[in-house]
């Protein structure tokens, strides 16, 4: 295998890495506005989509296991969101980080699922015994080694338990934090962290299909990810995330005056939003109207998003794209706000070697060598450091 083909090797396994929780901020854009109609005609039969309920279905076997434990004798001096707790850490100590988005019968089933899945497995306990839950949306230390395998994310999301007992304190008004307990798959003293904001049940159950369209979108079955992206909206109306990969089906089905209806919508609203200006941009080049994308490009330029992973997941796209020097140019923008994200540094060595700079494409390999965090990834980056010649 050539030096290109195992650097191309690294930064897709990366990349998977790095998407595999829920990797992008979910924004949704302003209430009030005017919404968009979506034409089905190109995208065949709506296949049997798992319902919302059904998401958080146990089998009867997983069940009664949980409910024994919950009303055990033993159990009972413990509050139930703490029991619920408990159960999940124990039930989850065998589980593996994986780029898969499960209901929370199948996450159980396997032992594994990414961070969603977990949330999932989550609210379906603590929906038998009437915990209450809440969703959050993180932002942390990108590299975290998980029982041995090294696992690389961006934002992701973690549950709230809250503590049923509670009563706020209406006398005096105070305003007290609502008592409860996170579950992650990493716990708050292990990273840093970084609290993005909190997820509303509708937009929590709204990633669920927006990832299931990514993952049908990864096998190129882009009829199935429409209808999975139309779920998500009728959850979410707003969301940009997913009218933004509905245009991206809607371009690669052919549709591109629709694409850009999405993208102009989108842009009104979210005129900060890295991806719909960067896929209008590429939408434009392909339709050779460089003007107009000149201008979206100046646009781009002149944001301050101060988020780098929303760079870096632009420089991801703009690679997958062919589009190298756009690539770098997000890459960058990604290490000028966060110089330890080692995975920008490695997305820019590819990019830089597809372009057939390998000076600098070494040089930035050495970068993501010297910012991770993990010896595992060190050795990942030194092989390949190793066979470039360093």
């Amino acid at each position: 295998m050539d030096k290109f083909a195992i650097m191309q090797r690294l930064l897709v396994t990366l990349a998977v890495l790095l998407t595999a929780c829920a990797t992008n901020q979910v924004s949704t854009l302003q209430p009030g506005q005017t919404t968009l109609s979506f034409d089905d005609s190109l995208f065949g039969v709506r296949p049997v989509v798992v319902s919302a309920a059904e998401l958080f279905a146990l089998r009867e076997k997983q069940e009664r296991a949980f409910l024994e434990f919950f009303h055990d004798p033993i159990q009972q001096s413990t509050p139930p969101h703490e029991r619920v707790y408990e159960y999940l850490r124990v039930a989850t100590t065998e589980f593996d980080f994986h780029n898969d988005t499960l209901t929370a019968a199948q996450a159980l089933d396997r032992s594994s699922g990414n961070c969603l899945s977990l949330a999932i497995l989550t609210t379906a306990f603590a929906n038998l015994v009437n915990v209450e839950t809440g969703y959050q949306l993180v932002d942390s230390t990108p590299v975290f080694e998980l029982r041995g395998s090294v696992v690389s994310i961006g934002l992701h999301v973690r549950s709230l338990l809250f503590d049923p007992t509670w009563q706020s304190n209406e006398k005096t008004g105070a305003a007290l934090k609502r008592p409860g307990i996170k579950f992650d798959y990493w716990p708050d003293d292990t990273v840093r962290v970084r609290l993005v904001g909190n997820l509303s049940f509708a937009e929590y159950i709204a990633m669920y299909y927006s990832n299931i369209a990514g993952e049908s979108i990864a096998t190129g079955d882009i009829d199935s990810a429409f209808w999975y992206l139309l779920e998500s909206l009728k959850h979410a109306p707003e969301n940009a995330i997913a009218l933004n990969t509905l245009a991206v089906v809607y371009r690669r089905a052919g549709d591109e005056a629709m694409a850009e209806r999405i993208y102009k919508f989108g842009i009104e609203l979210l005129p900060a939003n890295v991806s719909f200006l960067r896929n209008y941009r590429v939408l434009l080049k392909r339709q050779g109207r460089i003007e107009e994308a000149e201008k979206v490009s100046d646009l781009l330029a002149g944001l301050d998003d101060r988020n780098p992973f929303d760079w870096a997941n632009a420089g991801r796209n703009a690679f997958r794209d062919g589009q190298y020097r756009d690539a770098i140019n997000f890459f960058k923008k990604a290490v000028e706000i966060a110089p330890y994200l080692h995975e920008a540094y490695a997305g820019m060595a590819l990019a830089y070697l597809r372009l057939g700079d390998t000076t600098r494409g070494e040089r930035e390999l050495n970068r993501a060598f010297e910012n991770a965090q993990r010896q595992t990834t060190k050795s990942l980056y030194q092989a390949k450091l190793t066979v470039l010649g360093r």
